[in-house]
């Protein structure tokens, strides 16, 4: 049996549900894919550095030998995670 499978580049697709235009910067990982705004690509590398940063210092907090809940709370309540 002979299967014959059409490309087409360059048009729309719809995957899951989410639609994808040619061009379209998207974000994949385990948690699923989804689109990029272009107007905010060149900010992503960043915003993503700040939220890192941020993320060490809890993780640190937490490793600390002075962590306390009432600490991690504060920490947590000034960054509104």
């Amino acid at each position: 049996m002979r299967t014959c499978i059409s490309l087409r580049f360059g048009k729309p697709v719809e995957i899951g549900g989410l639609k994808i235009q040619s061009g379209d910067l998207l974000h994949g990982d385990l948690h699923g894919v989804q689109t990029i705004p272009l107007d905010i690509a060149a900010r992503i590398p960043s915003v993503a550095a700040q939220i890192s940063a941020k993320e060490q210092e809890l993780i640190a907090l937490c490793r600390s030998p002075e962590f306390s809940l009432d600490k991690l709370r504060a920490a947590v309540a000034n960054e509104r995670f």
